[in-house]
């Protein structure tokens, strides 16, 4: 019973990733689309806290997981609609030299990876590595050698991506839906200093940091009615692809 209702829950999940690759197809923008859908995990990761019977729940399941295979189911459906030939890995580990690697979303096509896909479903604990004013705050606390040894780590983890799959760096991309967990920060930052943020830190293009919306006080774990202000960056991510794969 547990398991075709789990079943039911993900098959729900593709049949929402098939008809935004279909939206896709007809040439509209999809990001409103999985947008919607994230705010619809974080709703259905709410479902603890409708057990009231003298039972209390402090917070939601982690929707990681099911965000990666939703954007993963996305790209699928992208490839088998467009004639791509795309193959998907999600969360498969790659091995090289006695070293596991195991990224969120791996693209190939012809047995050769064509792209790295980091999915980010908050940003709070890396904030630095996206908040200068972040890393400016913490340094005056004394932090400054725990935020450096943060940017390396991820640093290295994209570098480990690039080099165990022997792609360019700039095939290795993050996608963070919105930047309410970085923005919080008090201070003057604007959408367009944290993608520059990214690209000082990273050394990889801004382009290569995905953001869904440019609403930086979206909070999709909330249910309110707020502006999406959508991006067209997945669509620009997509069309680059098969481009240049």
């Amino acid at each position: 019973m547990l398991l075709e209702t789990k079943k039911q829950f993900f098959n729900e999940l593709d049949s929402k990733a098939k008809k935004i690759a279909e939206i896709h197809y007809s040439g509209n923008n999809i990001t409103i689309e999985i947008l919607s859908t994230i705010k619809e995990l974080y709703n259905s990761a709410n479902v603890e806290k409708t057990f009231n019977d003298n039972f209390e729940s402090a917070y939601h399941q982690p929707i990681t997981s099911d965000l990666e295979f939703f954007i993963a189911r996305i790209f699928h459906w992208i490839s088998e609609k467009n004639n791509l030939g795309w193959k998907i890995f999600l969360r498969r580990q790659f091995k090289k030299n006695n070293h596991s690697i195991t990224p969120d979303i791996r693209i190939d096509k012809e047995n050769k990876t064509i792209a790295i896909l980091e999915i980010k479903a908050k940003a709070g604990w890396m904030q630095p590595y996206l908040s200068k004013t972040r890393k400016e705050k913490d340094i005056q606390k004394g932090q400054k050698e725990h935020t450096e040894q943060l940017i390396k780590k991820i640093n290295n983890q994209l570098k480990k991506y690039s080099d165990g799959f022997q792609i360019p760096p700039n095939k290795v991309y993050m996608i963070l839906p919105t930047l309410i967990h970085v923005s919080r920060v008090k201070g003057n930052e604007k959408y367009e200093d944290f993608k520059k943020t990214f690209r000082e830190h990273s050394n990889l293009p801004e382009k290569n940091l995905i953001i869904f919306s440019k609403n930086l006080n979206l909070d999709l774990a909330k249910n309110k009615n707020q502006p999406l202000d959508e991006t067209n960056e997945i669509e620009n991510l997509i069309k680059d692809l098969q481009i240049n794969a």
